[in-house]
């Protein structure tokens, strides 16, 4: 399993464990949506020419501008807005709750995850 996709598996458990149903969260088509928000935030910061060393530092502590940019990956990741409305807000939390505990190991694989696609 890459590391993204375990990331995004433990966003969606820790939005089961927060007030969204077992079911929603846990849905294939959900995760993969969570998978889609890491790779758009993950290009965002290298984008900001960001070392995983710094995006670490920020996804440990997030800011206003993180979070706002977070925000804005869920929206556009989410396309239907029943959806957004139903679990965005959630997804937000949720991601910043399971990026508080990332290591710099992890972010740095990530990078070259998302680095490794785009060159295919």
């Amino acid at each position: 399993m890459s590391i993204i996709q375990e990331k995004a598996n433990a966003i969606a458990a820790d939005m089961a464990k927060n007030e969204v149903e077992h079911h929603v969260a846990l849905d294939p088509q959900l995760i993969v949506d969570i998978i889609g928000v890491v790779v758009g935030v993950i290009q965002i910061l290298m984008q900001c020419f960001m070392t995983p060393k710094q995006a670490q530092l920020r996804m440990a502590n997030p800011g206003v501008v993180e979070k706002w940019r977070l925000r804005r990956v869920v929206r556009s990741q989410l396309d239907d807005d029943e959806m957004n409305n139903y679990v965005g807000a959630k997804i937000v939390q949720s991601s910043i709750n399971v990026s508080k505990s990332l290591t710099i190991e992890e972010v740095t694989a990530m990078y070259e995850e998302v680095q490794q696609k785009e060159n295919q």
